[in-house]
């Protein structure tokens, strides 16, 4: 059998116990290692999902903003036709034919 190196005689008592300072250290960085762990993964996750929802709703603007567009366009082409046919059936009616200009130039 070999005898165990001074090292490892040194660090075992540090680890079996628990008022030891250096074992208090050791449990101190361990937990805020799993600490700033735990916060790099909920901001990446975050990150993600934030990202995810940031396509979701630029597509559904796009899609909305191209829907309104399109009804726009088609609620302007009914409207000019409508005051085309108003302008049109306006003009044919103010317009008096020969007949009542004949009459009127008579009277």
């Amino acid at each position: 059998l070999s005898e165990p190196s001074k090292e490892e005689v040194i660090s075992e008592p540090a680890q079996s116990d628990p008022n030891n300072p250096i074992t208090k250290y050791q449990q101190r960085i361990a937990k805020t290692e799993a600490i700033n762990h735990a916060k790099s993964t909920s901001s990446s996750e975050q990150s993600e999902s934030t990202s995810a929802l940031k396509g979701f709703y630029e597509e559904s603007l796009k899609d909305t903003v191209e829907t309104k567009t399109n009804e726009f366009k088609s609620l302007d082409a009914d409207y000019r036709t409508l005051l085309s046919d108003i302008e049109n059936q306006y003009a044919e009616e103010a317009l008096p034919d020969e007949e009542t200009m004949a009459e009127e130039i008579t009277l």
